[in-house]
């Protein structure tokens, strides 16, 4: 049983490194603004996530036999009662799930950085390219809704 609860987590850790590498992908088409081929690499990790999910959902049903127990199903737990054979196993998984998620964590906040300050860029140049009305104190009194009209990016007169 302990064979199956390891080669799930070596298949689970895998698939983390994979995404990690998806990821990191991911920030380079961001810096280069390619947005196509960022399109294409989302849908590529989403395969990803649903793996990771799939496994998940076998590590806990394996977990749940191996500790004989449904709550507090963690790798940690798995260690604490594994026999010293599989105990450095688990132990040398758990430090590699560690520095994964650390490694997948940071990469993900940079590319939510690099996300805004690209949105932020979209919307300067919307606002730059609109002109805006001024604020006028008066206002027509046939204008009774209060609406105003929006401009567009091209003012034309037929």
């Amino acid at each position: 049983m302990t064979e199956n609860l390891i080669a799930n987590l070596e298949k689970l850790l895998a698939l983390h490194h994979q995404l990690y590498k998806v990821a990191f992908q991911k920030t380079d088409l961001l810096k280069k603004n390619d947005i196509e081929a960022l399109k294409e690499t989302l849908n590529y990790e989403q395969k990803f996530v649903q793996a990771i999910n799939q496994m998940e959902a076998e590590r806990i049903e394996l977990t749940s036999k191996f500790l004989g127990r449904t709550d507090e199903l963690t790798l940690t737990a798995c260690i604490e009662k594994a026999d010293t054979s599989n105990k450095e196993k688990l132990q040398n998984i758990y430090d590699e799930f560690k520095k994964v998620m650390d490694d997948l964590k940071n990469i993900n906040n940079l590319n939510k950085q690099l996300t805004q300050q690209a949105l932020q860029l979209v919307s300067i140049t919307i606002n730059t390219m609109m002109p805006q009305e001024g604020d006028h104190n008066y206002q027509k009194p046939d204008n009774k809704n209060g609406q105003t009209k929006r401009r567009s990016i091209f003012d034309s007169k037929a």
